[in-house]
């Protein structure tokens, strides 16, 4: 009996992905009769990782030397850069406009709290002392969120991490190589 309610199961699944699936389906019939074309299937933005360890972006005046087993992309929007690193540790690297009031909108939208203080080589490029913080990942919570907010030069940088609780040592650790990797390029 077993078999039997596992074979309708599997039989149902099938019937439903089936359905679901915009590959999977017919075209349908038109007004006068004939078949019109199937839908169009949604087109995804793929843009690979590649392992490309130089990033400059001379406007934004800052440049990244990534460390050995790091992969990037160019990130889209306010967002510079985007990296994953070993071990399912992976950040974004965004331009704010450098502002007090730029930072206390990401910081009231992004994190439960934040302190100010020396934080390696951040500390040395940045104009002032970066604002850090730390949180649950909105996306699982198995993984942390660290981020990093200051500015250079007046432009204003946020690089935001995310790396696994497991091993949460070695995760920052990964992350503090590539914020000792970042440089002005002014």
């Amino acid at each position: 009996m077993q078999v039997s309610r596992s074979r309708a199961g599997v039989a149902a699944l099938t019937v439903a992905l089936t359905i679901g699936c915009p590959a999977a389906r017919q075209a349908e019939p038109t007004a006068s009769g004939g078949l019109g074309e199937p839908e169009p299937r949604a087109t995804v933005d793929v843009r690979p990782f590649r392992d490309e360890r130089a990033w400059t972006d001379e406007d934004a005046g800052l440049r990244v030397n990534l460390p050995e087993g790091w992969l990037s992309r160019s990130g889209e929007g306010a967002a510079l850069l985007e990296a994953r690193g070993p071990d399912g540790i992976d950040f974004v690297l965004r331009r704010w406009d450098g502002s007090a009031e730029s930072l206390e909108g990401i910081a009231a939208d992004r994190v439960g709290w934040l302190s100010e203080g020396p934080y390696g080589h951040v500390a040395e490029i940045a104009d002032s002392p970066p604002w850090v913080h730390s949180r649950p990942s909105g996306r699982d919570d198995r993984e942390l969120e660290l981020g990093w907010h200051f500015s250079v030069d007046g432009r204003g940088f946020s690089l935001v991490a995310t790396v696994p609780r497991v091993d949460f040592e070695a995760g920052l650790r990964r992350v503090s190589e590539v914020l000792d990797a970042l440089e002005p390029t002014r």
